[in-house]
């Protein structure tokens, strides 16, 4: 098998269809970041990943676990990485799954931003 995808008529096929779903991604997850006042980023310039600073008052660790055991969405805390209020967003997904995954973060992110409004009050 590992010899057929080294065949350059299959490694361009491959190559070309993660661009596709890398630039497809890319566009779905900075339309999303841009639909939230709580994120910053910079876009990246290659790769599968978006790092993106929020605003929230709950730890990034916190944020991912909420995430993973509420929505089975799986994000990178930016704690494991000495910076606290960032998270690790990986985009390298079919589009219909990584719409879904953004979905449940849009939810999470509500439930965690009505929590700490109700605990101001």
């Amino acid at each position: 098998m590992a010899r057929r995808a080294l065949d350059p008529a299959v490694r361009s096929r491959i190559l070309e269809r993660t661009r596709r779903i890398l630039h497809a991604g890319l566009a779905i997850t900075e339309a999303w970041l841009r639909t939230s006042e709580i994120f910053t980023y910079t876009p990246p310039e290659a790769g599968a990943i978006c790092y993106a600073r929020y605003a929230l008052s709950v730890n990034s660790r916190v944020l991912a676990e909420r995430l993973r055991a509420d929505h089975s969405v799986l994000i990178v805390p930016g704690d494991h990485f000495a910076m606290d209020g960032y998270v690790r967003i990986g985009y390298g997904l079919e589009d219909a799954a990584l719409k879904r995954a953004l979905a449940g973060f849009s939810s999470c992110l509500e439930s965690l931003a009505q929590t700490v409004s109700q605990t101001a009050d």
